[in-house]
């Protein structure tokens, strides 16, 4: 942008040369229309049609200066634009600099200890301690014991493991008689399902 700018720069610069010069031939062009005007008066005919057509050269000259003055100021209103534009990109780079780092997003074994932690650090009761058999001392029954692995499960399944790796977990433990207690199930699957 900035050599867009510096070379706007160098062609306005020219242009101006350019009008500067045209404008002084226009003027001593019409100074010497005048002093003829003057020494041609008592003459007719062809000399005052050559004269006419002398003075629409002029004006149409005074035209092409005019345009090439209309364009300048367009070159120099571009020129501005492209200035400012250049403002506003340096100004957003340096903003983009100086904005905070984005927060990582939290994985599924991290929101698991994080939601184990919370858990545990309310004193909340702890997820039914199951054997392969049912509820620990529990009354009820199987119907009671399926409800609160349901219970386990799911609220495992909602730290961000899959319903299977969390069941393949469960299965293992069942297999080997060992208690089904929701950080059982989590250190398990923390480990890769060993």
């Amino acid at each position: 942008m900035s050599k867009f700018v510096r070379s706007l720069r160098t062609v306005l610069e020219d242009m101006g040369r350019r009008i500067e010069a045209t404008g002084a031939a226009t003027s001593s062009l019409k100074d010497s229309l005048d002093a003829l005007r003057e020494q041609m008066d008592a003459q007719a005919g062809n000399v005052h049609a050559r004269f006419t057509n002398v003075d629409l050269a002029v004006k149409e000259v005074e035209r092409g200066v005019q345009s090439l003055r209309d364009k300048q100021e367009l070159l120099e209103a571009q020129a501005m634009l492209a200035k400012l534009s250049t403002k506003p990109d340096a100004d957003a780079a340096a903003a983009a600099g100086h904005k905070q780092p984005e927060t990582p997003q939290v994985g599924p074994q991290q929101a698991a200890w994080a939601a184990a932690g919370r858990r545990l650090g309310r004193g909340g009761p702890p997820a039914g301690r199951m054997g392969s058999s049912g509820p620990q001392g529990g009354p009820g029954g199987p119907a009671i014991q399926q409800v609160s692995l349901d219970k386990v499960v799911s609220d495992i399944v909602a730290m961000g493991f899959s319903h299977g790796q969390v069941m393949a977990v469960v299965r293992q433990l069942q297999g080997s008689g060992q208690a089904l207690e929701m950080n059982v199930i989590i250190d398990r699957l923390m480990a890769g399902g060993r």
